[in-house]
This record gives C-alpha cells, sequence and structure tokens, in this order.
C-alpha cells in the first residue's frame, strides 16, 4: 500500500501539516512538542527516500504516550488523627458527599468528575464539626516505568478545608486550602520507578468552636446538622504521562 511513500507523503504533506495545526489548537502541546522535532527531523530523509515506512512507523510507536490515572476512592487509606485517636486507623476511606457544599466546586471542576470526595466516614460527628481536626491519608501506586520516560506527573485536587501533600517523603504542598480552587501540583521530580506513597494531610478548621464565642445566636450554632455545615473532604485525581 505505501511502496511509494515518498508520492504519498508529498501528496499528503499539507493535510499532515493541517492535522498538526489543528492538534496544537485543541491545547495538546506536550505532545506537539514531542512530535514536531520528530517531524522536522524525519521530513529530509523521507522526502530522499533514506528512511522507509517499517522504520518510520518503529520510531512513531516510541512516542506513543501513555496516561495513568489514579482517582480519589475507597483505595485511598485512612490512616490516623492525633486530635481523635479512638478513630479506626489504617481503614479503607469513605466516599462522602455535601451536596449544600461542595455541589457548585463540582460543577466548575468537572476535570475531577470520576474521582470521589473521600472522608474517613461519610459525616463527621457533631464534636469534630465544632472543633476541628486532623485526618491523615496514604495511597500507594506503582509506577515500573523508568523516570526518563515520564512527560510529566502531576496531581489535581480540591480540598475542604486545607491539605498538605507528600511524596516518597518529598512535600509536594502545604496548607493548600479552599473548594473554589482546583489546585494543580507537579510531581516529575518525586517520583520514582517502583513502589510510591502519597501522603495527604487534612485538616478541617475549628469554625463553629469561633463561631459560639462571637454570636451563639447564630443560624449555624442553632443548626441541628453541624457535622454536613463544618465537614471535610478530599477530592483528587492523580495523572502520569510516559512514553512506551
Amino acid at each position: 500500500m505505501f511502496q511509494n511513500f515518498k508520492s504519498y507523503y508529498s501528496n499528503h504533506r499539507n493535510d499532515l501539516n493541517f492535522i498538526l495545526t489543528i492538534i496544537s489548537l485543541i491545547g495538546v502541546s506536550k505532545i506537539i512538542n514531542l512530535f514536531l522535532p520528530l517531524y522536522n527531523s524525519l521530513e529530509s530523509l523521507i522526502s530522499k527516500n533514506a528512511v522507509t515506512i517499517d522504520v518510520l512507523v518503529i520510531v512513531i510507536l516510541i512516542y506513543i504516550i501513555v496516561q495513568l490515572i489514579i482517582i480519589s476512592n475507597e483505595d485511598t487509606i485512612f490512616e490516623y488523627s492525633t486530635k481523635y485517636p479512638t478513630i479506626p486507623k489504617n481503614t479503607k476511606s469513605m466516599a462522602t458527599y455535601i451536596p449544600e457544599i461542595w455541589s457548585k466546586t463540582d460543577q466548575y471542576f468537572t476535570f475531577l468528575k470520576n474521582s470521589k470526595w473521600i472522608a474517613h466516614t461519610y459525616l463527621i460527628s457533631e464534636e469534630e464539626a465544632i472543633e476541628g481536626g486532623d485526618y491523615n491519608f496514604k495511597r500507594n501506586f506503582n509506577f515500573p516505568i523508568s523516570k526518563e520516560k515520564i512527560v510529566s506527573a502531576e496531581i489535581f485536587f480540591v480540598v475542604d478545608d486545607f491539605c498538605t501533600i507528600i511524596l516518597n517523603n518529598n512535600k509536594l504542598c502545604e496548607n493548600k486550602q479552599g473548594i473554589d480552587k482546583l489546585y494543580k501540583i507537579d510531581f516529575k521530580d518525586s517520583i520514582i520507578c517502583g513502589e510510591n506513597e502519597i501522603r495527604f494531610q487534612i485538616r478541617n478548621t475549628d469554625y463553629f468552636k469561633s463561631l459560639f464565642t462571637k454570636n451563639p445566636t447564630h443560624p449555624f450554632c442553632l443548626s441541628t446538622q453541624k457535622n454536613k455545615l463544618n465537614s471535610y473532604g478530599l477530592k483528587y485525581c492523580i495523572s502520569i504521562k510516559y512514553r512506551k
């Protein structure tokens, strides 16, 4: 079919350039950055019949990019809470959802639509809602690919209220706050070939405690659903792109 690839390439050169232009416009910039040097260097060789279609296919296959996705779900392990030591340790996290608080966040950040809000329990206790607390989670994942093949390694997340992330004992971020911002953290330098461990240190504020002091008749203080009004949660997606 491609016995005369030089002729095929000449006839379709404008089409190939058009396709590359369209791809760049839709935002796949990292892929383009990988392919353009290959495309430019092979152009002269192809036109001189110095590269056969077999060699070309092999070279392009080397540049195929694979994406590993890890989302927040029950596979994230709740380790412990220093403030509430009686909470069972090293248990699977639970999917949770407080629509009154997080529905707008989910509408804005559809990138995380497959991820789940997680906590150590579906609803925290009233004591936890009033006093605030700390909650520590971890997630292990295996990445058996050499670092040289990594194109990008990022974690995207939203949190209620604060989050510190540590990967393989390297702190990636500290006390990132808010459900109205989607954070993106690069961890390409911290990932290792083999078993990786990422830890999430979540802190829930003592919002009600200070509110009780300032205004004990506030509707929130009189609410019987304080554990909904001041809950905590984490939602994340780990994305690793690498060349096969």
